[in-house]
């Protein structure tokens, strides 16, 4: 299971850019089977055709995380269990620096 530090920044836009008109843009359904107060979650995310379940640890911007990779089955199996606590997000992608 890999383990990686991760730096999270967020920005809130009044308007979104002209630019990103163009920008390749994917849905993002993510749902929570666990959410502890000291930071603790347990996360279940499918991008496109991809199906994760992530752990994290931490608060704040910045966080451990280990992430395990779930077939379709596996994720049909779990996304139940996160009823309640779902969002849905879309995310554009933007090139940086080439």
């Amino acid at each position: 299971m890999p383990s990686s530090r991760e730096i999270e920044r967020k920005f809130l836009l009044k308007r979104l850019p002209e630019r990103l008109k163009q920008a390749r843009r994917c849905v993002i359904a993510q749902g929570y089977l666990a959410a502890e107060p000291g930071g603790r979650h347990v996360r279940l995310r499918k991008k496109g055709k991809t199906a994760s379940l992530t752990f994290k640890v931490g608060r704040a911007a910045h966080r451990e995380e280990r992430e395990i990779k779930l077939s379709a089955k596996q994720f049909s199996a779990l996304w139940p269990a996160t009823v309640g606590r779902r969002l849905y997000k879309l995310r554009y992608e933007v090139p940086w620096k080439n």
